[in-house]
């Protein structure tokens, strides 16, 4: 058994503390639950908030270029529930492989849910000054050293800003933006002097395609037209991924990773582009660094 924390937006009412059984990655219960309560939901999608958040989002990767966002990718967006899964802290041998992530509702802006300050403010407290939480969020702690991954009790009490794994967190968020502003200076300067290639675009192989940002991954696995989310298994650790589908010993794709992810950060879903139906995985990055390849 392992505690985790809910933090409802309302400040009326109480934090609560949960309890449940340590499911593993495959079937971790804070990931059930949590996606559970976000798809019961009564809050409804304001559509063209969300197309406003949408191309926002794209012209950030595509450095400004504005790109179409559909009817039919909208009403699609809306139909879906997925978690907004941020990172507190991320399972680095600094911090003994233990990370805490916050979960909430992924269209929480589209859907005008109220600000949540009790978790905003925990976000600043680990370093996010510019992290707003709208709605309600749960919280948990993990150990991942890439051969185990295991829930570990995340106490109410532990939500004081004195709170050690806070005071470490802040630490660690803070080294770790200035690390990333160094990495993308020195990128900046070694592009400008022709000593590295430019960062990848699009990248086209024989299983789909794959992209990426400073801070994400995203891999596009092309399956038959007919599958479904429930067909398939997708298994990520620290800096290695297995993806099959139910049922068939061979892999659609396996191998070890170029640098590490964080687990609990990322998402996969399964997905129609066009005429075609994907396994898309949505991979964080550990280190703000471009990756000159997908696998090492």
């Amino acid at each position: 058994m392992f505690s985790y924390i809910f933090i409802p937006a309302s400040e009326s009412e109480p934090i609560t503390q949960m309890l449940d059984s340590n499911g593993g990655l495959e079937s971790d219960p804070v990931r059930i639950k949590a996606t559970k309560y976000f798809q019961e939901s009564k809050h409804v999608v304001d559509k063209e908030k969300l197309r406003e958040g949408i191309r926002e989002h794209l012209a950030n990767k595509e450095g400004g270029k504005q790109t179409e966002v559909t009817n039919d990718m909208i009403d699609a967006l809306s139909s879906t529930s997925s978690l907004e899964i941020f990172p507190l802290t991320v399972p680095s041998a600094e911090l003994n492989h233990i990370a805490v992530s916050m979960y909430c509702d992924d269209k929480g802006v589209a859907k005008n849910l109220p600000l949540n300050p009790r978790a905003t403010s925990l976000c600043q407290s680990c370093g996010f000054s510019d992290h707003i939480i709208r709605g309600d969020c749960f919280i948990s702690r993990y150990f991942d050293d890439e051969s185990d991954w295991e829930r570990k009790d995340i106490l109410v009490s532990e939500l004081n800003p004195s709170s050690e794994w806070i005071i470490e967190a802040k630490k660690f968020n803070s080294k770790k933006k200035s690390q990333t502003t160094v990495d993308n200076f020195m990128q900046f300067a070694n592009h400008a002097k022709e000593i590295i290639p430019k960062q990848p675009g699009l990248q086209k192989t024989d299983w789909g395609e794959w992209n990426q940002s400073m801070e994400d991954l995203d891999v596009k696995i092309i399956v038959p037209n007919l599958i479904k989310a429930n067909q398939v298994s997708v298994v990520l650790k620290t800096k290695s991924l297995i993806v099959k589908l139910k049922g068939n010993q061979e892999n659609l794709l396996n191998g070890d990773l170029w640098d590490k992810i964080d687990v609990d950060g990322s998402a996969w879903s399964v997905e129609n582009e066009k005429d075609n139906r994907f396994i898309c995985l949505s991979l964080a990055k550990l280190s703000g660094s471009t990756w000159p390849q997908l696998f090492a």
